[in-house]
C-alpha cells in the first residue's frame, strides 16, 4: 500500500505551481463490480474539475487536456483500481501528479486552488492507521496487513508456514542447527492448542527466527509497527528471535491457527482501537485541560495569523469544515468571503493547517463527537 508521509507532505506545501488539484473519493478493495463503480466515481471528479478549471480558471479545453492527461490514463488502468486501500488521495498541478492509495475512509471532495487541500489526509501522518500482524502458530504462521477498517494477508515466499513443515526437513530430531544457538538454550514447551511435547526451547527460539528472517527483511524501512497474534506462552519466545524494531509490547492472545482473515481482524480490535487513537485523545486532553487558558484558542480568525507566524503547537479541527477568504500578510488581516474569486480566496481551515504543519506543528482531524463541548470547529495549542 502507498504511504504519505511528512516529508511528501512538505514537498507539497513547498510547491509554486498553479492551480493545485486534490481529488479524494472512497475505494474498495474488491474486484469485479467496484472497479466499474469507482471509475464511475473517478469520472464523475474529474468532470467536475473541468468545470472549475473552466470556470474559475479560465482554461481553454486544450489547456484542461493536457493538465488532467495524468489522471485520465489513471483512470483507464483497470490493474490500478484492481489495488486499492480504503481512501484514494491525488495531487495534480501542471508540473507534478501524485497519488496516494491510503487506509483512510474519504468522502468525496475536489480542491482546484492555490494550495493543496490536505485536511482529509491529516490522520494518515500524525495517527498509527496501518499495522501488520503476524499470526504466530505452531501449524499456520501467517502476516497479514491491517488497516483500522480493513485486513489482507500478505504472501512471503520465504516466510516458513509451521513448525512441523521444519520439523520433516531433519530427520535426525535435532532440527535447525544450521542456525547459531547460541542466542538461547533450555527447554519449553508450548501449552494448550500450541502444546508442542518434547520439543526444546532452543528449537522453537530457532524456528521463529526463520520467521523473523523473512518478516524483518519484509518490513525493512517501512517503520510500521508490528503486531503478534498467538498463545501467551509463545511472544516472549518470538521476542527474543525478533530483530525488527516496532515490534509491539502488545500483543493479540489466542492461538490463529484455524482462524478466517476476519476473526483475526475481530480479536485484533482490542489492540488495534487503542493504538489508532491514541495520540489523538492526547491532544483532546491536553485540549480539555488548556481551554479557557492563553495557551489555547478557537477562533478562526485568530488562528490564520498565529498559525502563519508559527506559534501553533498542536491544531485539532473537525471532518468537513470550511470557511473560505484571505489573509493579508502586510495589514495582518483575514477577510472572509464566499469563495466568489478562488484565484484569490482559499479554505481557511487548511490555510491554517498548512501553515502549521510547515513549521513543525502537529495536527489532528476528529469526529464531531469527539470534540470537547467547550471546543469550537478549529481549535490550536500554543507553543508558549
Amino acid at each position: 500500500m502507498d504511504q504519505l508521509t511528512k516529508e511528501d507532505v512538505m514537498e507539497l506545501i513547498s510547491s509554486d505551481s498553479r492551480p493545485k488539484i486534490s481529488l479524494y473519493m472512497p475505494t474498495e478493495k474488491s474486484a469485479g463490480n467496484a472497479v466499474n463503480k469507482m471509475k464511475i466515481r473517478i469520472k464523475n471528479l474529474l468532470s467536475t474539475t473541468r468545470k472549475k478549471l473552466k470556470e474559475d480558471w479560465d482554461f481553454s479545453e486544450i489547456e484542461m487536456d493536457d493538465l488532467l492527461s495524468p489522471l485520465v490514463s489513471l483512470t483507464n488502468d483497470r490493474d490500478f483500481w484492481l489495488r486499492q486501500s480504503d481512501g484514494l488521495a491525488i495531487y495534480l498541478t501542471p508540473e507534478n501528479f501524485q497519488y496516494y492509495r491510503l487506509p483512510l475512509n474519504f468522502y468525496e471532495q475536489v480542491s482546484v486552488c492555490n494550495f493543496f487541500d490536505l485536511k482529509q489526509a491529516i490522520p494518515e501522518i500524525y495517527e498509527n492507521r496501518e499495522f501488520y500482524l503476524l499470526a504466530l502458530s505452531r501449524n499456520n504462521t501467517r502476516l497479514f496487513y491491517l488497516t483500522e477498517n480493513s485486513i489482507t494477508e500478505v504472501e512471503l515466499d520465504k516466510l516458513p508456514g509451521s513448525f512441523a513443515e521444519i520439523l520433516e526437513k531433519d530427520t535426525s530430531g535435532r532440527t535447525l542447527q544450521h542456525h547459531s544457538s547460541s542466542r538461547g538454550g533450555g527447554s519449553a514447551v508450548f501449552h494448550g492448542q500450541e502444546t508442542v511435547e518434547g520439543d526444546k526451547k532452543e528449537d522453537i527460539l530457532q524456528y521463529f527466527r526463520l520467521v523473523d528472517d523473512a518478516v524483518s527483511e519484509y518490513l525493512k524501512g517501512k517503520g510500521i509497527p508490528l503486531l503478534l497474534m498467538c498463545a501467551e506462552e509463545i511472544y516472549p519466545i518470538y521476542e527474543r528471535a525478533n530483530t525488527y524494531q516496532h515490534l509491539h509490547a502488545d500483543f493479540v492472545k489466542g492461538s490463529p491457527g484455524k482462524l478466517e482473515p476476519q476473526q483475526i481482524f475481530a480479536a485484533s480490535q482490542k489492540v488495534i482501537a487503542p493504538l489508532t487513537k491514541s495520540d489523538r485523545h492526547k491532544a483532546i486532553a491536553r485540549l480539555k485541560e488548556l481551554t479557557g487558558t492563553e495557551k489555547a484558542e478557537s477562533d478562526l480568525e485568530t488562528l490564520v495569523t498565529e498559525a502563519y507566524f508559527g506559534k501553533i503547537q498542536t491544531l485539532i479541527f473537525e471532518k468537513g469544515v470550511e470557511k473560505y477568504g484571505s489573509y493579508n500578510v502586510d495589514k495582518n488581516q483575514v477577510v472572509f468571503s464566499d469563495n466568489d474569486n478562488p484565484q484569490e480566496d482559499y479554505e481557511l481551515f487548511n490555510y491554517t493547517l498548512l501553515k502549521t504543519i510547515s513549521q513543525g506543528g502537529e495536527a489532528f482531524l476528529v469526529p464531531q463527537e469527539e470534540m470537547p463541548a467547550e471546543a469550537g470547529k478549529i481549535n490550536a495549542i500554543y507553543r508558549y
